[in-house]
């Protein structure tokens, strides 16, 4: 058990590597598309963890049995915790389309090498298949066939408001120095001849070569969650309560300041980094979240898909160049692209900006959850009075996004989520 600190409010998810925590990502994408269903992602040795000098702590669910349930004792709580527990942050996905919350595989008609292929609005679609249901279900046919990464975990706190603050980024691999062989040494740009995982697209000029791990330009995560009411440990398994339903609170673009300029030959694919909604000559497409929202039509038929598109309002707002055909989302912020001159630079991306709150709703009876005290030497943590969230946390490659595209192989990801109260 690592001793608990009070200080700084926050949170920090991301994977351990040599003294630094990061999260390596190997990317498979379609050579002409921004989805294929044979093609897959791949994230190798991961480690996902969390940490904080905080009175905020995390748990994962507890596997008792064939059954995942609500962590008791006070053991099972830290500020520091190695989310590869979970079980169901796995190596293998596929991109998708999704609003955080709702994941589709829609149908397709045959594209360019520019445009890549469209989406069939009019057709039937899927439900993506998320890590946790290929691994918990009975098959294991489709244990690497998950479309995203999704897995749950808890947050306890004595105050009832929880944000992902503005600390939180998502950084290209070559930002933190990641060589090939992932060992830490100089930080390095996405474009350039001194680059890190070349891409096979693109040129060889200086100007038009750029790094696989511009990947980072699709990235997406959302939260997706409530609070949790009360919990039975008399019953076996232990049960637990959810106020409400669970929603999705956070939906966030990383890495708008990133776009994928394709043409007609690959070998004229470049690499734009530093864009602003000031002097994007993409109409603002980095700075949306484009995706389709899949209709059902009925219990067994889902058919029609709606295109939709995100602005955040919070980070840019309306008057920030905002395209009339985009809607404000409440729960969708974009990282907030500060110091623009060094942006594109070593070293130097976008970072959440403001902090996002995430939950403010635990009912009162939340605080009357009863935990087992912890049996470390010199645990004193108190056994009820906390506020508890259940959360689900969603990681995916947006389909919708220029950069889901195999010139993107083995892009390199540091994933770094702050969550304070």
């Amino acid at each position: 058990m690592k001793k608990i600190a009070i200080g700084d409010k926050r949170f920090v998810i991301t994977k351990n590597l040599i003294m630094m925590l990061v999260m390596l990502v190997v990317i498979f994408i379609a050579i002409f598309a921004w989805y294929s269903n044979n093609d897959t992602v791949t994230a190798s040795g991961t480690q996902i963890s969390a940490k904080s000098a905080d009175n905020v702590e995390l748990a994962l669910p507890v596997k008792s049995g064939n059954s995942y349930v609500f962590p008791v004792s006070n053991n099972s709580w830290s500020t520091e915790i190695d989310f590869k527990e979970s079980e169901f942050f796995k190596d293998l996905v596929k991109d998708i389309t999704s609003d955080g919350e709702q994941f589709v595989i829609p149908n397709f008609k045959t594209g360019s090498i520019e445009s890549g292929r469209e989406v069939i609005a009019e057709d039937v679609w899927e439900p993506g298949l998320s890590s946790k249901e290929a691994l918990i279900n009975s098959s294991a046919l489709d244990d690497d066939q998950y479309n995203y990464i999704s897995f749950d975990f808890y947050i306890r706190a004595k105050q009832k408001s929880i944000s992902v603050t503005g600390e939180s980024f998502l950084a290209a691999g070559s930002e933190k120095g990641i060589k090939d062989d992932g060992t830490i040494g100089e930080e390095k740009p996405l474009v350039g001849n001194e680059i890190y995982r070349k891409s096979t697209y693109g040129g060889n000029k200086p100007e038009k070569s750029f790094s696989s791990d511009a990947i980072v330009g699709a990235m997406r995560v959302s939260l997706v969650g409530a609070p949790v009411s009360s919990v039975d440990t008399t019953s076996s398994p232990v049960t637990e309560t959810i106020s409400g339903n669970q929603n999705l609170d956070f939906l966030w673009l990383p890495r708008p300041d990133v776009h994928l300029n394709t043409t007609s030959t690959q070998n004229g694919w470049t690499l734009t980094t530093g864009v602003h909604p000031t002097n994007n000559p993409n109409n603002d497409s980095t700075y949306m979240h484009s995706f389709f929202f899949g209709k059902t039509v009925s219990n067994t038929v889902k058919k029609g898909l709606e295109a939709r598109k995100y602005w955040d309002p919070v980070n840019y707002p309306q008057e920030t160049s905002k395209p009339s055909d985009v809607t404000d989302s409440t729960v969708f912020r974009v990282s907030k692209t500060l110091n623009d001159n060094d942006l594109g630079a070593k070293g130097h991306y976008p970072t959440l900006g403001k902090s996002a709150e995430i939950a403010n709703d635990a009912p009162e009876s939340s605080k009357g959850i009863k935990f087992t005290a912890g049996t470390e030497p010199g645990d004193n943590r108190e056994t009820t009075g906390y506020y508890v969230y259940k959360y689900t946390l969603n990681i995916w490659i947006e389909g919708e996004d220029a950069e889901a595209r195999r010139s993107m192989n083995k892009g390199v990801f540091n994933l770094e989520l702050d969550f304070g109260s």
